[in-house]
């Protein structure tokens, strides 16, 4: 049986990686994490943390991989947002009472007001949305409060439809802002992309346990582990210096 070690060790503190390979794993890890809508914010986790210490991620191609997967998450969670609205809908206006006052808290102007919405106005109107829940949500069904706003648990996505998709869109527009970071190369900064690596890993891992055998391999694929093995003897790049301990 395998040693329950194994998921408590962080395999990314290693001072046989060097700077150069760390790069180019999280680089690919980051592109391939985005590609999947639901580990967006996963991707924009390891994405944060490696412009952090390497800077901001310069090929124009990846780039752009990594900022098609971010607008696919983001729109995803505004897809899964409006379900979610629709579907609960009804509890409310059973609950308060169609033209109520507390009613039209949450749907002012009904629900085409959110169908509608563009990205320059959605962030008013999920506010004024959470506020309402705040506000009024001790009268409702806490699975229906749930739905909406429940936060994330550790690494998990959030299960609540408007956290989940402000994190969505934060990623996509931090992705494409990250243009003027500049390497700082600290054991810190190191320290702290090692560990959104060792994050993504498990996150991704947890996901995979339910899964069939073949959707378990695919998942697999997004951790290109063979970028960091088997290169310290063939590559002529400089192991890194960074203090890190064994």
């Amino acid at each position: 049986m395998q040693d329950f070690d194994v998921f408590f060790t962080l395999h990314f503190h290693n001072r046989q990686i060097s700077d150069d390979e760390l790069n180019g794993y999280t680089t690919e890890n980051i592109k391939l994490l985005a590609a999947t809508a639901r580990y967006g914010s996963t991707a924009a986790m390891v994405l944060t943390a490696h412009t952090a210490y390497f800077g901001a991620i310069t090929n124009e191609g990846t780039n752009a991989a990594i900022q098609k997967g971010l607008s696919k998450a983001m729109q995803t969670a505004l897809e899964s947002f409006l379900k979610t609205l629709s579907r609960h809908e009804g509890a409310i206006s059973s609950k308060f009472g169609d033209g109520s006052a507390e009613y039209l808290r949450f749907f002012p102007a009904g629900l085409t007001e959110y169908r509608e919405a563009t990205m320059d106005t959605i962030d008013q109107k999920l506010t004024r949305l959470t506020t309402a829940f705040a506000d009024l949500g001790a009268k409702l069904d806490p699975g229906v409060v749930a739905d909406f706003t429940a936060p994330a648990v550790g690494n998990a996505p959030a299960r609540g439809v408007i956290p989940r998709f402000l994190n969505a869109r934060a990623a996509q527009v931090a992705a494409k802002s990250a243009t003027t970071a500049s390497k700082n190369p600290s054991a810190t900064t190191r320290e702290a992309l090692e560990v959104a690596c060792q994050k993504a890993l498990l996150t991704v891992a947890l996901d995979a346990l339910d899964r069939s055998p073949a959707e378990r391999v695919e998942l697999r694929r997004l951790f290109p582990q063979h970028l960091l093995e088997n290169r310290a003897s063939t590559s002529t790049t400089k192991a890194t210096t960074t203090p890190v301990t064994p």
